[in-house]
C-alpha cells in the first residue's frame, strides 16, 4: 500500500487521502496554454539564434550606439545622490505617489499657466509605467464615466496600435473595443480622411484613444490643422479623449510641441485623460515611472474622482515605487538639471533623425522601388517603413549556408529607430534589404551594384582624377593670375571654370565617393552634408554659365 504524508506530518495511505475528498491532481490541470505574445516569441527566437550577424529591431527601448540601454550622466549622478541621501526615509508613499512628482509631471504636459491647474480641476496619479496609467484610466471610465447611462463602451483604438492596449481595456471590463483607421499604407502616412470617417460613425460619448505625439508603431502624427479638426469633431459628438504620451520630447525635441494636442483640448474646456511615461526620456525602464493625468470640468468633482482613483490604486498596486519618481521630480524641479536633461533629449532626437535619413538613403541606394521620404517625416522612437513580411522575406536564404535565419521584425510594432544603428551593421542591413528588393529592383540600379564590385579599381582612379584636377586647375589659375597678357575676358571665364572644377574635385568628389561605397552611408556630419549638397549644383551651374559665356564671347 502506498504511503502519503498527512496534514499533521504523519503518514497515511493514498486511499485514506482520496477518502477524505482530496484529489492528487492540481486544480490547474485543465488550464490551457495561452498563445505566446508575438514579441516575446520573437525575442526568444532571436536569443536562440546562433548567427553572429543576427538582427533584432523589435525592441521598445532607446538604445545607444552599442545597442544597449543606458542612462545619461545626469540621471546616473542623481540616482547615486538619492541612494546615499541619509535624509530620505524608506517609507511607503501615498497611493497617489510623490506629490512633487505628480505636480511636475502635470506641469510638463499642461504648462504652469494652464487654467485647469489654476482652477484646481486637475488630478495627477503616479502609476506603474504607462501601462498602469492606461489601466487606471480604464478602471475610472468603467466605473464612473456616465454612471447614469451604465456606460460600457465603446473605446476606439487606432489601427495599428500597441498590441497590449485592447487587452488592458478588456481586463478592466470594457469589452466593446473598436478600431479606427489611422495608417494609410498607400500614402505611407496618416489617413486623415479615413480616420475622420470612422470617428464620424462612432456613437456619442465614445472614448477615443489618441497618441499625442510619436505614435506607436508608425511614428506618424497629425498636423496641428488636423488636430483642430479632430477636436471640433470630439466636441460636437461629445467624445472623451484618452491621450497617450509615453515619450514626451522625443518626437520633436520640444516638450511643449509634443504635448500640444493635450493642451489644445484642455484650453477648450474638454475633460480628458492622459497616460504618461518617463521610461524613454529618462532611461528609467526598470523603474516603471508612469503618471495618469485627469482634467475635469469642475473643481467640485475633484475630491470625488480623487477618492475613487485612490480606491482603484489600492486594488491594483496599492503604492507605487519611489526611486524613479524621485529622480524625475529632482530633474524637473531644478532649473539647471531641467535644461541639461532637455539638451540630452534633443540629442536623442537628432540622432533619431540622422538614423532615419541614413535608412532612407540606404533604401534609395539599394534600388528599393518607390519613395521613402515618409521615413524622415515620422518622429519618435518607432517608424513604419512600409516593408512587411511579403516584401521582406527574411529567412535562412538571406544568409545562405549560415545554418540559421536572420531574425528581424519590421511590421508590428514598428522597428525602434535607435536600434537600427546600435543593433545592426551596414553589411547585414544591406544584405537583408537587397534580398527583400531583388525581385523589384529598378534596372538602372543593377549597374551601380555591379560597379561596387570594382571598388578597388575605381577608388584609385578617382583619386588620380582628383589630384590631376586640383593640381592642373591650380596651375591654370596661377598662370592666368601672374601673366599680364592673359588678363582678358576669355581667360576670366576660363579662370572661373577652373576654380569651379577645382572646388568640385576637392569637396564633392571625395565625399560623394566615400558615401557611395561606405555601407554605413553618410558619416561626415550634417554640416558637411549641407555643404556638399550646396557646392555640387553651384559648381555645375558655374561651369554651364561659364562655357555659355565663352561661346558667346567667341
Amino acid at each position: 500500500m502506498r504511503q502519503t504524508c498527512n496534514s499533521d506530518g504523519g503518514v497515511g495511505s493514498t486511499e485514506n487521502v482520496q477518502a477524505r475528498g482530496i484529489t492528487l491532481l492540481s486544480i490547474f490541470v485543465d488550464t490551457p496554454t495561452a498563445e505566446p505574445n508575438p514579441e516575446t516569441k520573437l525575442l526568444a527566437d532571436f536569443k536562440t539564434d546562433t548567427h553572429l550577424r543576427k538582427v533584432y529591431l523589435a525592441g521598445r527601448e532607446y538604445l545607444n550606439k552599442e545597442g544597449q540601454t543606458s542612462v545619461s550622466p545626469l540621471i546616473g549622478k542623481i540616482m547615486q545622490q538619492i541612494c546615499t541621501d541619509p535624509t530620505l526615509c524608506p517609507e511607503y508613499p501615498s497611493s497617489f505617489g510623490l506629490p512633487e512628482f505628480t505636480r511636475r509631471a502635470t506641469e510638463l504636459v499642461l504648462g504652469r499657466d494652464c487654467h485647469a491647474i489654476v482652477e484646481n480641476r486637475v488630478l495627477g496619479v503616479q502609476t506603474v509605467g504607462c501601462t498602469g496609467a492606461v489601466r487606471l484610466g480604464a478602471e475610472l471610465l468603467k466605473h464612473w464615466y456616465n454612471v447614469s447611462g451604465v456606460w460600457c463602451g465603446p473605446v476606439y483604438l487606432s489601427s495599428p496600435c500597441d498590441d497590449s492596449l485592447a487587452g488592458i481595456f478588456e481586463a478592466a471590463g470594457i469589452q466593446d473595443v473598436r478600431r479606427y483607421r489611422y495608417w494609410d499604407t498607400e500614402q505611407r502616412g496618416v489617413g486623415v480622411q479615413k480616420m475622420m470617417e470612422d470617428l464620424e460613425m462612432a456613437p456619442e460619448q465614445s472614448v477615443i484613444v489618441l497618441s499625442a505625439s510619436a505614435h506607436c508603431p508608425t511614428g506618424s502624427d497629425l498636423s496641428q490643422k488636423h488636430w483642430r479638426l479632430l477636436t471640433q469633431l470630439m466636441v460636437r459628438c461629445r467624445f472623451f479623449p484618452f491621450f497617450l504620451l509615453p515619450a514626451q520630447g522625443l518626437c520633436h525635441g520640444d516638450f511643449q510641441q509634443d504635448a500640444w494636442p493635450v493642451r489644445l483640448c484642455a484650453s477648450l474646456g474638454m475633460e480628458l485623460l492622459c497616460a504618461q511615461s518617463f521610461s524613454h526620456s529618462f532611461g528609467l525602464y526598470g523603474e516603471r515611472v508612469g503618471h495618469l493625468l485627469c482634467v475635469l470640468k469642475q473643481s467640485s468633482t475633484l475630491l470625488a474622482v480623487q477618492s475613487q482613483a485612490e480606491k482603484q490604486v489600492r486594488a491594483l498596486w496599492s503604492r507605487p515605487s519611489v526611486r524613479g519618481a524621485r529622480v524625475v521630480a529632482t530633474v524637473l524641479s531644478n532649473p539647471a538639471h531641467h535644461v541639461e536633461w532637455q539638451e540630452g533629449v534633443k540629442s536623442m532626437v537628432e540622432r533619431g533623425i540622422l538614423v532615419r535619413e541614413r535608412l532612407r538613403e540606404k533604401l534609395r541606394l539599394l534600388g528599393c522601388p518607390g519613395s521613402w521620404d515618409h521615413l524622415i517625416q515620422q518622429g519618435g522612437l518607432y517608424c513604419c517603413t512600409g516593408l512587411n513580411g511579403t516584401s521582406c522575406p527574411f529567412s535562412s536564404s538571406v544568409m545562405e549556408g549560415s545554418g540559421s535565419g536572420l531574425t528581424v521584425e519590421l511590421a508590428s510594432p514598428g522597428p525602434c529607430v535607435a536600434g537600427m544603428e546600435g543593433n545592426i551593421s551596414g553589411q547585414v542591413f544591406e544584405a537583408a534589404l537587397q534580398n527583400s528588393s531583388s525581385s523589384k529592383r529598378s534596372p538602372q540600379f543593377v549597374g551601380v551594384e555591379l560597379l561596387k564590385s570594382f571598388k578597388l579599381l575605381i577608388i584609385p582612379c578617382y583619386i588620380l582624377v582628383v589630384l590631376i584636377g586640383v593640381f592642373g586647375n591650380y596651375l591654370l589659375l596661377y598662370v592666368i593670375c601672374h601673366t599680364r597678357k592673359m588678363h582678358n575676358i576669355t581667360n576670366f571665364f576660363i579662370g572661373n571654370l577652373a576654380f569651379s572644377d577645382m572646388l568640385m574635385c576637392a569637396t564633392c568628389v571625395p565625399f560623394t565617393l566615400a558615401y557611395a561605397f561606405n555601407p554605413r552611408g553618410w558619416v561626415f556630419g550634417r554640416f558637411m552634408c549641407y555643404l556638399v549638397y550646396l557646392i555640387q549644383p553651384v559648381t555645375v551651374y558655374v561651369s554651364v554659365f561659364t562655357l555659355t559665356a565663352i561661346g558667346v564671347d567667341r
